[in-house]
């Protein structure tokens, strides 16, 4: 009898795990397609109208500062021009409910024109209740043309179940202390391997160069944590504010988009965006 128990309980747990395997495959897929089908809305009929297709009903634009991007664009005009991107890096929680999407993205004046500005985008995305994407925030930075065309991807990064229990509180007790010792000595402690550091008029900061955007980081910088949500695995979450950069006696405001993701017992920035 209790063999028999063991073969059946074998069983439940194996389709449960090929259901789950499913679930991740599927949500990996249809958040890049969503980001695909997002950018070609905007194309062929214009940013106003593709973005609000596709924002959430409280998701955020920054114009300069955090506002509710859904009535900011009901209150706006279409605006001429070609707003062309493409996802190169995505990252979506176990879950597969919240998840991030970048790349570059271009702006022409018109069809036939070239490029006359260049950047890299960084948007979250949330599974709705109806199984559609919807984007919770959307921001970007500005540089000059890159001299290498990065590839698209047709699939998400998911994250390693976490089995810790530290919840979202944890990351607003990282943002709310920052501002105790250097900009330079909080970022140590976390940031890592992928850490993607979005900064105006430079290309995305990874790999050897962070550590010396980094040691070039002088001063400190007090956040002030206005929205963000966690992923219902608690392993991937996001976060936006103010900041302020002080250094001797001045002071730069900015505002922020941090994305974090669950390293172990441990959260740790994946994306760190500043304009």
């Amino acid at each position: 009898m209790m063999r028999i128990i063991i073969i059946i309980f074998a069983a439940f747990s194996n389709l449960f795990s090929q259901e789950t395997d499913l679930k991740i495959h599927n949500g990996r897929k249809e958040m890049i397609q969503t980001e695909y089908k997002f950018a070609e809305e905007v194309r062929n009929s214009s940013v106003r109208d593709g973005f609000l297709k596709f924002i959430a009903d409280d998701g955020i634009l920054f114009r300069p500062g955090p506002v509710n991007g859904k009535v900011f664009l009901e209150n706006s005009k279409v605006q001429p021009g070609l707003l062309l991107w493409y996802p190169a890096e995505s990252f979506i929680s176990s879950s597969c409910d919240l998840g991030v999407n970048t790349g570059p993205w271009e702006f022409k004046r018109t069809a036939d024109e070239e490029a006359s500005a260049f950047g890299q985008f960084l948007t979250v995305w949330e599974k709705q209740s109806d199984g559609t994407w919807k984007f919770l925030i959307d921001a970007g930075i500005g540089h000059s043309k890159p001299k290498i065309v990065i590839k698209g991807i047709e699939n998400s990064v998911v994250i390693d179940k976490s089995e810790s229990f530290d919840d979202f509180d944890d990351i607003l007790e990282i943002e709310n202390n920052f501002h105790s010792t250097s900009a330079n000595e909080n970022y140590k402690s976390i940031v890592n391997d992928e850490t993607t550091f979005l900064r105006n008029d430079r290309l995305p900061i990874i790999n050897e160069m962070k550590d010396e955007f980094l040691t070039q980081l002088t001063g400190t910088e007090k956040w002030e944590i206005l929205g963000g949500k966690s992923s219902k695995a608690n392993d991937i979450a996001y976060t936006y504010g103010k900041g302020v950069h002080s250094e001797s006696i001045k002071e730069e405001v900015f505002f922020y988009v941090h994305v974090w993701k669950k390293e172990k017992d441990k959260w740790m920035l994946l994306f760190d965006l500043q304009n």
